[in-house]
């Protein structure tokens, strides 16, 4: 069983980091900044704004193009479909293209994915959403749409 004053070296070598008095062999303090990157697969940027999109009241679906209609053939879901993303080592823009519900106001829904899309964006990556374009390829009401996505089901009521 190891005593105290192993415990406190132990403890002092796992917070040597935070201690500003630890030195390295050269007799500088290491930086945290060492040339490192945070990189984002560009799928991983896409996804993020589809899930933020997907939040916004007006929002029936995002759409996307021939490969994600076959990938949802086939039983998988394209969570990216309906989000095209340019990213940079700060910065990212987006193209987004949606189904709307009937009813709702396209530049209010426009207005909040532009919001919430650079919000999430912003707080999970830190990169700044500087362009968001919208798209919208449809429009339905919610029956309309459950028709679409299931067709052959009785949502007729």
């Amino acid at each position: 069983m190891a005593d105290n004053e192993d415990i406190d070296i132990l403890n002092k070598n796992l917070n040597r980091y935070d201690d500003p008095d630890y030195l390295n062999v050269n007799g500088y303090r290491p930086s945290v900044d060492l040339n490192s990157k945070l990189k984002f697969e560009k799928s991983t940027i896409e996804k993020i704004a589809s899930v933020a999109a997907y939040q916004v009241p007006g929002v029936l679906a995002l759409k996307g193009g021939v490969i994600s209609g076959i990938q949802e053939t086939f039983g998988s879901e394209d969570m990216t479909k309906g989000v095209s993303a340019e990213i940079g080592e700060k910065e990212a823009a987006f193209d987004i293209s949606i189904i709307m519900e009937h009813g709702y106001s396209a530049q209010k829904v426009y207005d909040d994915i532009k919001e919430i899309v650079s919000e999430h964006i912003q707080s999970m990556t830190g990169l700044v959403a500087v362009e968001i374009n919208l798209k919208i390829v449809d429009l339905m009401t919610k029956r309309d749409y459950e028709n679409y996505k299931n067709p052959g089901s009785d949502n007729l009521r």
